[in-house]
């Protein structure tokens, strides 16, 4: 059994095997308001993702969800990858994934994004982190003409813990974040940040150059951007977005009592959004 990383969404997770040890599924139990509705959601995204096809990937399908008492139980078949490893760089197999999820669900392109949460910030008294946003909000509209941008549907926790590799492809786990209205981008760079932050202990800066400036990093974000149809111009906004609205979730869901991992992603997130708006994305690109 595993219960998860600390914080207020923390919930156990319990592997159900048979008397010869075969893994017979996984079993996610919601026991708080937010945990049960964490839970509750992964099971209607799981639903909704059963009828379609990847390619080259493969995600739980339900078993059972509901009620259990005061607690909501969600049970996931196992996906049989024996060899599958986690792989802490981003790769085609990602990518193609993405792009797979992205077109599956066509009706995320139309939603309105995200809602820049800036009164509710300062309603709970985050006001440093309100005027962060108010500051995002007014760069996107002065690069794109407007703080609306083109949305997809994505997973939400795209990492290398709840994506296992192998020959055969992926299996993706851990939906309870998945949500369309997210700006392009957003899991590409969830999984770039988190990776550097969790793995390859790199500071904001590293992760800043890594996004923004020439090398492999930007060339797979460019190559994602036109899978995807879209312009390489929209990566540093869709960026800004991103570190954004993670950040405001991070702030809203965790209030003052944060984690250590949630406080150093919020302390990284702050950092690399002050410097996108404050040095400038232009600059950064020729910076060596």
């Amino acid at each position: 059994m595993s219960t998860g990383t600390p914080g207020v969404h923390r919930k156990p997770t319990i592997q159900v095997i048979d008397r010869q040890g075969r893994t017979l599924g996984y079993a996610k139990v919601g026991w708080s308001q937010e945990t049960i509705r964490l839970v509750r959601h992964e099971a209607a995204v799981l639903r909704a993702l059963d009828g379609i096809h990847f390619m080259r990937a493969s995600v739980p399908r339900v078993v059972h969800a509901g009620p259990c008492g005061a607690l909501y139980v969600l049970a996931e078949q196992p996906l049989e990858r024996p060899r599958a490893t986690p792989c802490r760089d981003l790769c085609g197999a990602h990518l193609r994934f993405l792009a797979e999820l992205a077109a599956a669900c066509p009706e995320a392109a139309a939603a309105d994004g995200f809602d820049w949460p800036i009164d509710a910030l300062d309603a709970r008294g985050f006001h440093y982190y309100g005027h962060l946003l108010a500051q995002a909000r007014a760069w996107c509209e002065r690069e794109t003409g407007s703080a609306r941008l083109p949305a997809a549907f994505a997973h939400g926790d795209f990492t290398p813990w709840n994506v296992r590799v192998d020959r055969s492809g992926l299996a993706v786990f851990d939906w309870e974040y998945a949500r369309e209205g997210r700006a392009i981008g957003w899991d590409v760079f969830h999984f770039l940040v988190a990776t550097g932050l969790e793995l390859k202990r790199q500071s904001a800066r590293d992760l800043y150059r890594g996004v923004l400036t020439r090398g492999p990093g930007r060339d797979r974000i460019e190559a994602h951007f036109a899978a995807m149809g879209y312009s390489g111009g929209l990566i540093d906004p869709c960026f800004v977005a991103y570190l954004s609205e993670a950040l405001a979730q991070n702030v809203l869901r965790d209030g003052r009592r944060p984690s250590r991992q949630d406080a150093q992603l919020r302390r990284v997130g702050s950092e690399l959004l002050n410097l996108v708006l404050h040095a400038g994305a232009q600059h950064a690109r020729s910076a060596t």
